[in-house]
């Protein structure tokens, strides 16, 4: 894991414009004027997996490819983050991982809630893409962090924007 500081940028969302329109965006704003105790915003794109449930099965994306999983998701997302990451940086929240979402239909799966009807949308029960960079403003210490796995096209790209 690689970890760069640069300059302190309070306003994220500049930031976050020039990555927004990258696959899978993200953007976990601590809404820091509002709230002065959150002092961490979180900004990636890119996932290198992707984790999606569905009602019957869950698929995990790698490197343009799909595997089907049948078994529980979030078992198969923990699988996937094992195989992922080993070390990370404890005096950061994030330094790679995971982030997406689980739904409350996944939680009905746990309970055995029927679901109400037929998901037309086929909409995910569960989404996570597996980050292996991210950028961190800490709001506190004026500080803005790019932590990294792998110095690819889009890390060397934001090195030269920030």
């Amino acid at each position: 894991m690689n970890k760069i500081d640069f300059e302190y940028y309070e306003n994220t969302s500049e930031i976050f414009d020039f990555l927004k329109d990258n696959d899978w965006s993200v953007f976990l704003c601590s809404n820091y004027e509002t709230f002065s105790t959150e002092r961490y915003d979180i900004i990636s794109c890119c996932p290198i997996k992707k984790v999606i449930a569905y009602q019957n099965a869950t698929i995990v994306e790698f490197n343009g490819s799909k595997k089907v999983y049948r078994g529980d998701p979030i078992d198969v997302l923990q699988k996937v983050m094992k195989a992922s990451f080993s070390d990370d940086y404890a005096d950061l929240p994030f330094s790679g991982g995971a982030i997406g979402y689980f739904s409350y239909d996944l939680g009905n799966k746990y309970e055995s809630v029927k679901p109400v009807g037929i998901d037309k949308d086929n909409i995910p029960i569960m989404a996570f893409g597996i980050y292996d960079w991210s950028i961190i403003i800490d709001h506190e210490r004026k500080k803005s962090i790019l932590v990294y796995t792998t110095e690819n096209r889009l890390i060397k790209k934001n090195n030269q924007r920030i």
